[in-house]
């Protein structure tokens, strides 16, 4: 069975973020594995994991915005 999809609140206390930092991740499409489910996402949770072993990558010039 696969595993559950998370929510926005649930990826981000994984990356330690805030959720509107989560959600601008999501916006810029830097984290993978988004599901549209109509007005709700979700994220992959296998698709963030490698992301994390991969090393992920951030955003550019924005030290401290959050």
């Amino acid at each position: 069975m696969a595993e559950k999809l998370l929510t926005v609140p649930e990826a981000a206390r994984i990356l330690d973020v805030t959720n509107s930092r989560m959600y601008e991740l999501l916006r810029l499409n830097l984290v993978p594995g988004r599901v549209q489910l109509g007005r709700q996402i979700r994220i992959d949770p296998v698709a963030l994991r490698t992301f994390l072993e991969c090393g992920g990558k951030g955003l550019e010039g924005d030290a401290g915005r959050y």
